[in-house]
């Protein structure tokens, strides 16, 4: 949280700077954002399933909320391996899914497949997000030049001997739908995409010891063997 933040702030430091002493009304153009924003909005409806484009609100609004640390799911886990099925507040989701599946009764020797299904319907989901975030990267700059080609056959349409002093500031109005294309892709859904992408794998591995961890609670191996491994777990060790 504490990057995203730092990095909007000098974003628009950097943007301001930029800017600085510089008529900012030449940037502002109705038809361009209007082309490239709602366009690309447009092009992500058509692309996207809904329930897509819901995940990726979803996930981009949660970027604001601290992950759970790798201690908070320990503890759990520790509870866990004492008494199966102890109440938890805010639980991971493989882990309920597992105190649901022993409640249940299931087939011992089918709870392993369903456990490590649902840890990969977990891994793809946050995988499907990045890979809608990245594939939406890609219009913007399109849709950028789209406006900018309207743009200058609407001014060479117009383009008379006395209208050669206009050239300049309509010329200008054109390339701002290129400008607008480049910062929506590159200073906003491709560092999203990318930021994504590190949460994506960063869940995948804690998705992948959660899950080892409750196959061997789930085969019984003793408190003290689920408790040795928990604190030689590599991922318990990160800082």
């Amino acid at each position: 949280m504490k990057s995203l933040t730092s990095g909007m702030l000098i974003l628009i430091f950097v943007f301001a700077m930029t800017f600085h002493g510089v008529d900012s009304s030449v940037f502002y153009n109705a038809h361009s954002f209007i082309i490239v924003v709602l366009g690309t909005l447009g092009i992500f409806a058509l692309s996207t399933p809904p329930v897509g484009i819901l995940n990726v609100f979803k996930s981009l609004m949660k970027l604001s909320v601290p992950d759970k640390s790798v201690d908070f799911y320990n503890e759990q886990l520790l509870a866990v391996n004492k008494k199966r099925d102890v109440q938890l507040s805010d639980s991971h989701p493989l882990i309920v899914y597992a105190q649901e599946l022993w409640i249940k009764g299931l087939d011992s020797e089918m709870i392993p497949a369903l456990l490590t299904r649902r840890m990969q319907e977990l891994n793809g989901d946050t995988l499907r997000v990045t890979s809608a975030l990245r594939n939406l990267a890609k219009y913007p700059p399109a849709m950028g030049m789209t406006g900018t080609v309207i743009g200058l056959v609407t001014l060479f349409s117009h383009l008379q001997p006395e209208n050669r002093s206009k050239l300049g500031p309509s010329l200008a109005l054109a390339m701002t739908a290129t400008l607008y294309g480049l910062l929506l892709a590159n200073a906003f859904l491709m560092p999203l995409a990318d930021r994504l992408h590190l949460i994506h794998l960063h869940h995948s591995e804690v998705n992948q010891y959660i899950c080892k961890i409750l196959l061997l609670i789930h085969q019984g191996d003793g408190e003290s063997i689920v408790e040795d491994e928990i604190n030689d777990s590599s991922i318990s060790k990160k800082k």
